[in-house]
Order: C-alpha cells, then structure tokens, then sequence
C-alpha cells in the first residue's frame, strides 16, 4: 500500500508542475489587448468625405495614429488628402478638417494650367496664394480647396476652374489679383 501512496504522491506533484507550467505559458503568450480601427474597403480616392467611402473595421494591436472605428461618426465630414488602396488603416494625418463655410468666403478662380500646379489638386488640399507682378507676394496661405474642374484640350491641360474658402479680407484681394491674371498656386506637402 506505500508503494502506491507514492506513486499517487508523484502524479500528483507533476499534475500540479504541468498546471504551474500551463498557466505560466498562457500568461506569457496571451494577446496584447486590439484595437478596433478604420480601413478602406476598397481603392478610395482623395477630396472625398470619409461619410460617402467604402469603410471596414479590422482590429490591431497598436492603432496609435490611426482612426479608431468608435470615432468614424464624428470624422464623417473630413476628407482624406490622398488616395488610399483597399484593406489599407487610414491614419488621422491623412484626414483634412471640413471646411466650415460660417465666418468663411468662398472664391471662384479660373487659372491656367501652370499656375495652379498644372491641375494637380483636389478637393480637401491646401495651397498657398501668390501675387506675381515684378515679384511673387504671398497673398494668402494655407487656402483650403473646396472644388476642382480641370479643363482637358487635345493639347493636354487648359484651364483649372476651383473654389478656395478664404478669411478675413483675402478675398478681395484674390478677386484683384485673378482679374489681373497673376494668381499662382503653390500645393503644401502634407
């Protein structure tokens, strides 16, 4: 009767270091905690509002910098500011805050190719206004752009038709300078 009260002795002592051992794996390979965030479901282009794009959640470990699912209501007006491929996590600096027309006035300009980055702008982006007579003068910076029509003639680009909101007294001054036809657009890098 010993012999077998230690043999029970030792298969209990290697049940509970096999438990002791289980459980210290499991602590050590649980998953870090995901995030649920935001990703395309499909190619999106820029200058759209993130409310009219196809969105999909997928769940992260670290959705630092990017839009987290819970917060895709409150971003459904902003607008991204390049395209995006399918599947792809869309970061907040990818994000243009929508322009807010109270307190705003929006300007229609209608520019050569060439002076408005041979019309490489869409709608969401940012530029910068210059004046050119002897000398470039910034006239405004940081000029959100609204709307975008790019003429095309056989020969490649013509004209570029866009509404800019603008503040304060710059849109007098825009109207003058486009009147005189020396209005120059510069695009900020994002």
């Amino acid at each position: 009767m010993k012999g077998r009260f230690q043999m029970d002795a030792r298969l209990v002592g290697a049940g509970l270091l096999a438990a002791v051992t289980a459980l210290v794996v499991l602590m050590v390979t649980t998953p870090p905690e995901r995030t649920a965030i935001v990703v395309t479901g499909s190619d999106l282009p820029a200058g759209v509002s993130l409310g009219e794009l196809d969105l999909a959640t997928r769940r992260v470990e670290d959705g630092t910098g990017l839009i987290d699912a819970d917060s895709i209501d409150v971003l459904s007006e902003h607008v991204l500011r390049s395209p995006l491929a399918a599947d792809s996590p869309i970061p907040r600096s990818l994000l243009i805050t929508p322009v807010d027309e109270r307190g705003v006035d929006l300007v229609g300009l209608d520019l050569e190719s060439a002076a408005a980055v041979h019309g490489r702008l869409t709608s969401g982006d940012l530029v910068d206004v210059y004046a050119v007579a002897e000398e470039a003068e910034l006239i405004a910076e940081s000029v959100a752009v609204v709307d975008v029509e790019v003429e095309k003639t056989s020969l490649g680009l013509g004209r570029v038709r866009l509404i800019v909101a603008v503040g304060g007294d710059i849109g007098p001054r825009l109207i003058a300078a486009n009147e005189r036809g020396t209005i120059h657009l510069v695009r900020r890098g994002s």
